[in-house]
């Protein structure tokens, strides 16, 4: 099903969107977006190093989603936004992170103070093994007027190209395929949640064989992935079906 997004067409806010390519696995660019206890580390504008601590928090599984709402230390704003703000402490501000399996899509939903809130809605198309287009939109509801877009989008952009930093030096490339072959902890609800949805999907005959296809099929041969439509009528395709796991 495709996720819903509230903040797309609502009153009072204003949008910006955009692409970005990874030199990664959609599996991991997923599982980054969704991973709220690194931002203490690799995002110095909204993430606070001297507090890194994951408090408790609440989750929300659902068939094809899950997501969990918890408060983040936020480090001083500085410069504009610190004169605009006022913030010149650390400030705790509350993340809704969030994963669906429609479209490989991440929304992260930040709430600050004097009401003002914004939220990035990302889907995350793979192109190979290591090559992942996302297309994403960034959503506020504060400085509404069409001058500030710039900002938004340098900023959206700025935490791609931090999180990319990680991702590029991450091994193995690929999610593992069960998850007792690396270590998780408990601020990893949702990755474990994707981990084994992907699971469950794979069990259903959901999950392509790449190493099969590769060995079979590689550049020589085309074939294409099943649809509910093949199934109907097999007979009337011509293309030979993917290898599934």
């Amino acid at each position: 099903p495709i996720p819903e997004f509230p903040e797309y067409d609502a009153p009072g806010r204003r949008n910006v969107r955009g692409t970005f390519k990874w030199s990664a696995n959609y599996g991991r660019v997923l599982e980054n977006g969704c991973d709220f206890a690194h931002a203490a580390f690799a995002h110095p504008s909204f993430g606070n190093r001297d507090w890194p601590e994951i408090k408790k928090y609440e989750t929300f599984p659902g068939e094809w989603s899950y997501g969990a709402r918890l408060t983040m230390p936020t480090p001083p704003d500085t410069g504009f936004w610190g004169f605009v703000r006022g913030r010149r402490e650390k400030v705790d501000v509350m993340a809704e992170p969030e994963w669906h399996i429609g479209g490989m899509t991440v929304v992260l939903r930040l709430l600050m103070n004097r009401g003002w809130n914004n939220a990035l809605f990302d889907c995350n198309t793979p192109v190979d093994e290591n090559t992942t287009m996302t297309y994403w939109q960034l959503s506020r509801n504060f400085f509404t007027q069409k001058f500030f877009d710039g900002d938004t989008t340098k900023r959206a952009l700025q935490i791609f190209n931090e999180d990319h930093v990680v991702l590029n030096n991450l091994n193995p490339v690929e999610l593992p395929p069960g998850l007792r072959e690396e270590f998780s902890v408990a601020s990893d609800a949702l990755m474990v949640a994707f981990r084994k949805k992907r699971q469950e999907l794979y069990a259903r005959g959901w999950g392509i064989d790449l190493q099969t296809y590769e060995d079979e099929y590689g550049e020589r041969k085309a074939a294409v992935i099943p649809s509910p439509a093949r199934r109907e009528d097999p007979k009337g395709c011509v293309l030979p079906e993917v290898p599934r796991l």
